[in-house]
């Protein structure tokens, strides 16, 4: 994206970025395509974050997910979005659309204490809270985006794409591992996703990518929520089989601390734990697989190579300590 983009979509935003210093972030360590830029004061302090979305964002989207943040933006942990001199809080210019933020302070915290689990699953029951009035009954999203996704996997051509294509070092083994572990793993996940297929479940706006990055601590306590682009009408239990499954790890105990501090936040699950876990199982291969479908274009491996081997080795260890459901 280069300068002059980035200055004419702050230039719509008017005084309020008048002094601020801006600083590339890139992609943040993320591959969706987005990038972000951080607004400092003359003490470099961090004050607003400028993002421009992925193509695949439209300004429809974008405003729909900023009508959600601001009925939460309440909770102080969820950036307040802002409007451009037009009134607008989507942005187009470059062929992208923006938007503009306030920086949310705190940290990632790779492996939460007992204390910062807790009050992350509170906050997540805060947010669903804030979202639940809108709510409808209706067969799970999460449940039949991961069985399509597993069948389009079987039939799919981007397997062999993948372990043809692979050209970096540490890929090539991996992803032929990948391969090998989906066969064996995916016959008893999909049984048990399909006794849930056709049940209908409450229904309501979810974050769906509330991964271990998106969360931030100041201490103990949750100070940002961070990166709404995902959010669609879902099951509250997608939310937290993502955050916990990604805060967890392998300390499958934990789950039910965090289900139990979610619901004693006012969090309404609805659905018995062993729903989470079974979603949270099914989304790390339903990772695997969008990796593998990446891996076929080489878009992700040859702008990250180095990045993308580790990530995704990371993912398949976890996978290969699993056995069936």
């Amino acid at each position: 994206m280069d300068d002059s983009t980035v200055s004419a979509v702050l230039a719509r935003y008017g005084p309020i970025i008048r002094g601020l210093r801006w600083e590339s972030l890139g992609s943040a360590g993320g591959f969706s395509g987005a990038r972000i830029w951080r607004g400092d004061d003359a003490a470099i302090s961090p004050l607003l974050a400028l993002k421009s979305w992925p193509e695949s964002m439209t300004a429809a989207a974008l405003g729909r997910i900023h009508g959600w943040m601001h009925a939460a933006m309440h909770l102080g942990f969820v950036p307040r979005v802002l409007r451009n001199v037009a009134g607008s809080t989507a942005t187009l210019a470059g062929g992208r659309v923006w938007d503009l933020c306030r920086w949310q302070p705190g940290e990632v915290v790779r492996n939460p204490s007992d204390v910062q689990l807790v009050n992350a699953c509170s906050a997540i029951a805060a947010l669903h809270r804030s979202w639940a009035p809108t709510t409808m009954l209706a067969p799970c999203p999460g449940v039949r985006n991961r069985l399509r996704l597993f069948e389009e996997y079987r039939c799919a051509d981007s397997r062999g794409d993948a372990l043809r294509s692979t050209t970096h070092p540490r890929l090539e083994e991996a992803v032929s591992r990948a391969d090998e572990l989906l066969a064996r793993l995916l016959p008893s996940a999909e049984a048990a996703l399909r006794l849930w297929n056709d049940v209908r479940l409450p229904l309501q706006p979810c974050v769906r990518d509330l991964r271990r990055e998106h969360l931030l601590f100041t201490n103990s306590e949750v100070t940002g929520v961070i990166d709404f682009g995902a959010m669609a009408f879902d099951h509250v239990a997608v939310d937290l089989a993502r955050f916990l499954g990604e805060a967890l790890g392998d300390e499958v105990s934990g789950f039910s601390d965090g289900l139990a501090a979610y619901r004693d936040a006012g969090g309404k699950l609805a659905v018995p734990d062993e729903f989470v876990h079974l979603l949270s199982f099914t989304g790390l291969l339903g990772s695997l697989i969008r990796w593998i479908f990446h891996f076929s274009g080489q878009g992700h491996t040859a702008q990250f190579p180095d990045t993308v081997a580790m990530r995704f080795l990371q993912l398949l260890l976890r996978c290969e300590k699993m056995g069936p459901l």
